[in-house]
């Protein structure tokens, strides 16, 4: 009886293992299946929730002024350029403007901040946001690298005449290039250049930035030395007929403005600030 006991212990035990084996051959596949599945969605899920992350601190962290709502009003805002390290700019969210605003970067009212610097100073800006100030040319790429901007110009002279230039089209080159002026599509009040058309600007288009340490216009003469403060030149007309940033921009003068800013011939104050387009 008990080797009869034993001997059906053995079998049961035998089926058992056999029954385990059965089942795990049917249930394996579908389980693995499932998993695959499962790690198949899962990675589809961090997918999409990457992609709202993104779209989420795209609005959280603006990459220029164009970002902002306008109802916040003008001001200094911190912005996040695509590639490019955060940094604080001057936003102007009134000028003649409903939904988007202007990325200020130049600005000389008060006088007080010295434009006849070299390069380095250029390169990754000087001021006081709020009153005279050069945003730099390296920020200056990094936001125009983004996208397609215009380019407004406000400029008044000693006897309260404003006007200004707009420009549809203005981008900044990288370092390699010199910052590289790129400017087209003039419109505006500005005065009359030495071509009699107010457009001043354009004519130094796909000119290299020159400070007086650094001259990029392959001549024998530098126009930062000779005017102080950097610019395109483009030395076609012995320098410029427009430089926003020479040395004795704030001093008053007796001659008619008939260009931006000649020689002989001084301004109030002037802005230059750029708008993200596409």
């Amino acid at each position: 009886m008990e080797k009869l006991k034993t001997e059906v212990e053995k079998k049961h035990k035998i089926l058992e293992e056999n029954l385990h084996k059965i089942t795990d051959t049917i249930i394996s596949p579908r389980i693995e299946k499932f998993i695959t599945e499962v790690e198949k969605q899962q990675k589809v899920l961090a997918a999409n929730i990457n992609k709202i992350t993104d779209t989420l601190i795209s609005f959280e962290k603006p990459t220029d002024c164009t970002d902002i709502d306008v109802n916040h009003g003008s001001g200094i805002y911190t912005i996040y350029p695509k590639g490019f390290g955060s940094f604080r700019v001057y936003c102007d969210l009134e000028y003649n403007n409903t939904k988007r605003g202007w990325t200020v970067f130049q600005h000389r009212e008060t006088g007080e901040e010295d434009f006849n610097r070299g390069w380095i100073d250029y390169e990754y800006g000087f001021g006081n946001l709020r009153n005279d100030f050069w945003l730099g040319n390296s920020k200056l790429n990094a936001i125009t690298a983004q996208g397609r901007y215009e380019m407004m110009v406000l400029i008044d002279n000693f006897i309260n005449i404003e006007t200004f230039a707009r420009y549809d089209f203005f981008k900044i080159g990288d370092k390699t290039s010199n910052y590289k002026l790129s400017i087209k599509g003039y419109s505006g009040t500005a005065a009359q250049n030495m071509s009699y058309t107010g457009n001043s600007l354009e004519l130094n288009n796909n000119k290299a930035f020159t400070t007086k340490d650094n001259n990029n216009m392959h001549l024998d003469y530098n126009c930062a030395e000779l005017q102080g403060g950097g610019w395109w030149f483009n030395g076609k007309f012995g320098c410029t007929s427009v430089n926003l940033n020479k040395k004795k921009f704030m001093e008053r003068s007796a001659d008619t403005v008939y260009g931006w800013i000649y020689w002989n011939v001084t301004l109030k104050y002037s802005t230059m600030m750029i708008r993200r387009i596409q």
